[in-house]
């Protein structure tokens, strides 16, 4: 009687020393199984490659940084957001549905006008700059709120927080957004520029996306967190800068913790390891010489407003 071949997997014949090659090939590996979950949902396999070409990115980012083809393990988490429907990328931008709204903010809306006011949660440290600061050395802000009115710091419309109390007479003003509601996380894949009108097209390619394949997800806008978004770029980049472009789709917000700002604009050798100092990366090294801190940045964008 003839045995069958057991089956064996790509990974078995790689080298024990590239863990990066063999994390890469795990996800590849899985490609099928992703394919098969759009045809079942009736998704566009379009849709499908594009959102999966996001694996070659990493791993050649992996290989620039570090020489090696592949990708680290701390992403296949992130991969697995893919593999189950739970990412998808839509024209420049990629959204993920398994979020929730993590800015530390609320939004009110002008129960007339419609206009729009958003209020810093209590208690966030906040630097001279108006922004989260990176010690416990800023002041805090502060919020209360009753029947009548809700009082606290307002976030600006450059991103900055004002130290002077705002208040909300409850009659004029609603609650509209507040931590922990369904909002979808646009995170940026690298490769071609975030040029504005790209980025709006992927908003409506979203909006049209997740009407028709996931009716019942009562989401209420967008949301992102990221390096690019923070307020002090403003005052380095030129007015038509594409990050800064970026910025003024949506409302800008405070977000705490470490920054990627010199890992993404200088690369792992950071300032002084450059070899192309272009415009933008001589302007960011001489606010760093000069003491200067970068910050995280958060911003959103309600469905009304694209």
């Amino acid at each position: 009687m003839n045995r069958q071949p057991e089956e064996t997997s790509f990974l078995s014949g790689l080298p024990e020393d590239s863990d990066a090659l063999k994390n890469y090939v795990s996800v590849l590996e899985r490609l099928s199984e992703m394919k098969e979950l759009y045809r079942e949902r009736g998704w566009p396999l379009s849709v499908c490659e594009a959102t999966f070409s996001d694996l070659e990115l990493w791993a050649k980012e992996h290989q620039e940084n570090t020489g090696v083809f592949g990708i680290s393990a701390h992403l296949l988490d992130w991969f697995n957001l893919h593999l189950h429907g739970k990412i998808v990328r839509l024209g420049r931008l990629q959204f993920n549905t398994d979020s929730i709204f993590g800015g530390y903010v609320k939004v009110f809306r002008n129960r007339t006008d419609g206009g729009r006011c958003i209020i810093c949660n209590g208690g966030l440290s906040i630097d001279a700059d108006g922004l989260r600061s990176h010690d416990a050395n800023g002041w805090l802000t502060t919020f209360a709120e009753s029947a009548e009115k809700t009082e606290g710091n307002q976030v600006e419309k450059n991103g900055r927080i004002k130290r002077e109390i705002t208040t909300l007479p409850a009659a004029e003003w609603q609650l509209e957004l507040t931590y922990g509601e369904p909002m979808i996380n646009i995170h940026i894949p690298a490769g071609e520029p975030i040029t504005a009108d790209l980025c709006i097209n992927s908003f409506h390619q979203a909006a049209d996306f997740f009407a028709e394949h996931l009716p019942d997800f009562k989401w209420k806008g967008f949301y992102c967190h990221a390096w690019l978004l923070d307020p002090i770029l403003q005052e380095l980049l030129p007015e038509d800068s594409k990050i800064i472009q970026f910025q003024k789709l949506g409302h800008l917000y405070p977000v705490g913790g470490e920054t990627e700002t010199i890992k993404r604009v200088f690369g792992n050798s950071g300032i002084k390891g450059t070899s192309n100092p272009n415009r933008m990366r001589k302007k960011l090294a001489e606010f760093i010489s000069a003491g200067g801190v970068f910050h995280n940045g958060g911003m959103f964008i309600m469905k009304d407003e694209f």
